[in-house]
């Protein structure tokens, strides 16, 4: 059996993330520059599982980088 293709999706800053408390599902929709011109709108829908998956890996993130996931994204000087 063959390893499946893997499409990387870059993401980068302003993303839009809204969570459903009700369903436990995660949307997060992000712009993203096309190739002969212009911006696609982009979004992904996360499963209440997907969800609890990805909470779960920021959280195992924020522990082995011993310090809150929201100081990754601050430059240097304001940390």
């Amino acid at each position: 059996m063959t390893d499946p293709t893997r499409f990387v999706e870059p993401v980068d800053s302003p993303v839009s993330v809204v969570f459903s408390p009700d369903t436990g599902e995660l949307e997060v929709e992000f712009v993203q520059m096309h190739p002969v011109g212009g911006q696609l709108q982009r979004g992904l829908h996360f499963s209440a599982a997907a969800t609890r998956e990805l909470v779960l890996a920021l959280k195992l993130l924020e522990r082995n980088l011993g310090r809150p996931i929201e100081d990754l994204s601050k430059p240097g000087s304001v940390q």
